[in-house]
Order: structure tokens, then sequence, then C-alpha cells
């Protein structure tokens, strides 16, 4: 996969390589260690959104986000 076509997947919301989801369209503050995230959503825990910085979790998802 090229650099562009990983990049207009993330801004897609589909899952990269990385084996991760983006949840927010803008950035928003993590309560745990302040960095700005847009949350992942990870194959390994679909049901959790995790801060892309420290990895704390910051809300559970009812359905798989897809």
């Amino acid at each position: 996969m090229t650099r562009q076509a990983v990049t207009r997947s993330r801004r897609q919301g589909s899952m990269t390589t990385s084996g991760f989801k983006q949840v927010y369209d803008r950035h928003i503050d993590c309560d745990f260690c302040g960095a700005m995230t847009r949350g992942r959503v990870w194959d390994s825990a679909p049901g959790v959104v995790k801060c892309g910085a420290c990895g704390g979790e910051l809300s559970y998802v009812d359905e798989t986000v897809s």
C-alpha cells in the first residue's frame, strides 16, 4: 500500500495495515494523558476506543465501529 493510499484510507475511516481505525473526525483531549487524539479502535479490541498516545480507554463501543 502506498503512502497516499494509507493516508486516504485513514481519512475515510477504514482499517489500515496497522490494525486500527480512527474514530473521531477531529482531535479530542485524552482525559488520562492530555494528548490530542482521534481515538483508535483496534482489531484486537473492537469494543474499546483507546487514546493513540497512551492507550488509555476513552470509551466503550456498543457496536463494532465500521
